[in-house]
């Protein structure tokens, strides 16, 4: 068994990275994919998901100089795995003295998609443009990375202006085709260490969130 690699990555922080990177990983977890969930960040909280009880999930700590080592090992071992990284200055370099640059580097290096999320917000926009060609050139002949849009509000400028930056192609990076809307389920769910699939299915953010999933898994070409 050797698993697609997955990383959620972002130049911002609280951009719904770590949402993103557990509702994924319970999801699949909950189709029958075997997931390995690493959380990168120094005081990250992907971790408390091992009190979760998802079936299939299992998770583990990647904040160290030695994460590539650890994520081709959970690679044998599983059919996905998926990296919350944390928020970090806009560079990435794999000989970084910068512990958090380097194993978001790393982890960049060794992954088959990269997602990044982006927030309509001015500083979350201006902070993916500059990443743009930065995260490219790091995929470039390796994998795959796509944008996709966090906390959408309908009927706001600030949500349409962004959704139009992602779909112009003005960036390198090619936008996803999906939009996760802001709402209230989003951390109600984790607060109960539930996807918004498993916490409120019939809700428009949790056809998002299925939706999300979808595009992974035709990108990484898998069938769940």
């Amino acid at each position: 068994m050797t698993a697609k690699i997955i990383s959620i990555i972002s130049p911002k922080g609280g951009v719904g990275k770590s949402t993103t990177a557990t509702n994924l990983a319970a999801d699949f977890a909950l189709k029958g994919f075997s997931v390995a969930l690493v959380d990168a960040e120094e005081h990250g909280t992907t971790i408390d998901w091992n009190d979760a009880g998802v079936k299939n999930l299992h998770v583990f700590e990647g904040y160290s100089r030695t994460i590539t080592q650890t994520i081709e090992a959970l690679a044998k071992k599983h059919d996905l795995v998926i990296v919350d990284t944390a928020g970090n200055n806009l560079t990435l370099s794999t000989t970084s003295e910068n512990l958090q640059t380097l194993v978001n580097s790393k982890a960049v290096s060794v992954s088959d998609l990269v997602l990044i999320p982006v927030e309509p917000t001015p500083l979350s926009i201006r902070k993916t443009i500059t990443f743009d060609p930065i995260i490219n050139k790091a995929v470039e002949g390796k994998g795959k990375a796509f944008t996709f849009l966090m906390s959408y509000q309908r009927n706001t400028v600030l949500s349409a202006q962004c959704l139009a930056l992602l779909k112009s192609g003005q960036l390198e990076t090619p936008y996803l085709g999906v939009t996760i809307r802001d709402a209230t389920v989003v951390p109600q769910a984790e607060g109960m260490m539930q996807s918004v699939c498993q916490y409120a299915p019939r809700s428009n953010v949790a056809q998002d969130f299925k939706k999300l999933a979808k595009a992974v898994l035709a990108n990484l070409s898998m069938e769940g």
